[in-house]
């Protein structure tokens, strides 16, 4: 635009000072020239006021719309007469004998390493063998899953926990440690831990002390509770698969 009105004006003041003649046009020469400057002047800041009003609504735009939040997920509800408590859940695969393994003395030993790993007392623990894997036919030893729950005090110390655990317990780890608490009971078992996932913090479902007419009369008695809270929900994930 700035050109096009530039040789507009040009070409206008040609025009003039031709028609005007040779005479006169050195007498009206200035007063051509600062007509045709005001004229592009006018003719500029015009254009430049066009351009400003077209660079605002391109930076403007249309704004895009707003995302929206999540909606927050609705809290756990226990069931009616039940009440959640925040545990700690893991499992571990060992190799070994069936019969020597799914037995009390041994998966005292085991809850035990697991107290002393995650630093808690031995009757916070509980575990037991899941049906998940059943021992091949002909062969002595099979790997086996041993499932354990830990109680805790609340859901900040489930979290800081499962997270120690996961960076800390190793297959190899675990054996030496297991192997060592069964040696101090004078059990002899061949065991091998040849995994450990990751436990994860959550909470379970246990019976509410005050709609229990006989309510636990001791931490075992709960851990126990735990323990069968623990194995109702493996029973039901793996009639699901």
């Amino acid at each position: 635009m700035r050109c096009v009105a530039m040789i507009l004006a040009l070409v206008l003041a040609s025009t003039v000072v031709m028609a005007a003649g040779d005479a006169k046009a050195d007498v009206d020469q200035v007063a051509i020239q600062d007509t045709a400057t005001r004229f592009l002047t006018e003719v500029m800041d015009s254009d430049e006021e066009s351009n400003e009003t077209v660079t605002d609504m391109d930076d403007e735009g249309p704004q895009p719309s707003p995302t929206p939040k999540p909606s927050p997920k609705p809290a756990p509800v226990a069931s009616e007469g039940m009440k959640l408590v925040p545990v700690v859940v893991g499992s571990a695969t060992v190799e070994g004998d069936r019969d020597e393994i799914c037995v009390p003395t041994f998966l005292g030993a085991f809850s035990e390493t697991i107290a002393d790993i995650a630093g808690v007392s031995d009757d916070a623990v509980s575990s037991g063998c899941s049906d998940r894997r059943l021992a091949s036919s002909g062969r002595r030893l099979a790997a086996i899953d041993i499932e354990y729950t830990i109680e805790v005090e609340d859901e900040a110390a489930g979290d800081t926990m499962a997270s120690a655990m996961a960076s800390s317990l190793t297959p190899a780890a675990f054996t030496a440690a297991l192997l060592e608490t069964l040696e101090e009971k004078g059990l002899e078992v061949e065991v091998e831990v040849t995994s450990t996932p990751a436990p994860q913090a959550t909470q379970m479902e246990v019976e509410d002390d005050a709609a229990d007419p006989n309510p636990p009369t001791s931490h075992a008695s709960y851990a126990r509770k735990l323990a069968a809270g623990a194995a109702a929900v493996t029973a039901a994930a793996w009639l699901l698969q």
